[in-house]
C-alpha cells in the first residue's frame, strides 16, 4: 500500500466521488429527468453538474499538487468540497422542486468555490519557482509576481519560508 499525506488523500477521494457522481447526475438528468422536468429545471440541473464536475477536476489537481503538506491546499480542498455540497446540492434540489428558500445556499456554495480558488492563488503566490530560467524577461510586475528570480528552493529554505510548519517525512511519501 502506498502512503500519501492527508490533504492528497482527501482531495483524491473527493475528486473521485465528485467526478463520479457528476457523471451519474448528468446521465440521470439527461435520461430520467428529461421528460419529468421543464427546460428551466433541466438548465439548473446542468449548471449543478457543470460546477460539480469542474470543481472535482480542481480537487484532482490539488491531489496532484499536494506532494508535501500545505495549509493553502488543505483549505482549498475543504472549500471546494463545501462548494460542491452547497452550490451544486442546492441547485439539484431546486431543479427537483425544493422550496425556493434552499436557493439561499447557492451563493454560499459559490463563495466557497471562490474561497477555494483564493486558497490556490495563495499557494502559488507563496511558492517559488524550481527553475530560475522560468522567470519572465521583463522587470515589471509579472517578474515580481512570479518570484522566479532565485535558485531552486531547498527543503531547508522551504521550512524557513513557512515557519513553524515542519514536515514529518516519516509518514508522507510520494506515490511511486
Amino acid at each position: 500500500m502506498t502512503d500519501i499525506n492527508a490533504t492528497r488523500r482527501l482531495a483524491g477521494i473527493a475528486a473521485c466521488l465528485g467526478a463520479g457522481t457528476a457523471v451519474l447526475a448528468g446521465a440521470f438528468g439527461a435520461h430520467a429527468l428529461r421528460d419529468q422536468l421543464g427546460a428551466d429545471a433541466i438548465a439548473i440541473w446542468r449548471t449543478a453538474v457543470d460546477y460539480q464536475f469542474w470543481h472535482a477536476l480542481a480537487l484532482l489537481g490539488i491531489a496532484v499538487l499536494a506532494v508535501e503538506p500545505a495549509p493553502a491546499l488543505r483549505w482549498a480542498t475543504r472549500a471546494f468540497v463545501t462548494g460542491i455540497i452547497l452550490f451544486s446540492g442546492s441547485l439539484y434540489a431546486l431543479a427537483l422542486g425544493a422550496p425556493r428558500v434552499i436557493g439561499m445556499l447557492t451563493p454560499l456554495g459559490g463563495l466557497a468555490f471562490v474561497t477555494g480558488w483564493a486558497c490556490l492563488l495563495a499557494f502559488y503566490l507563496r511558492a517559488r519557482c524550481a527553475e530560475p530560467s522560468a522567470a519572465p524577461q521583463s522587470g515589471g510586475w509579472p517578474r515580481r509576481l512570479a518570484r522566479c528570480d532565485g535558485p531552486a528552493r531547498s527543503d531547508a529554505a522551504h521550512k524557513s519560508f513557512f515557519p513553524g510548519r515542519g514536515h514529518n517525512r516519516s509518514n508522507t511519501r510520494s506515490i511511486q
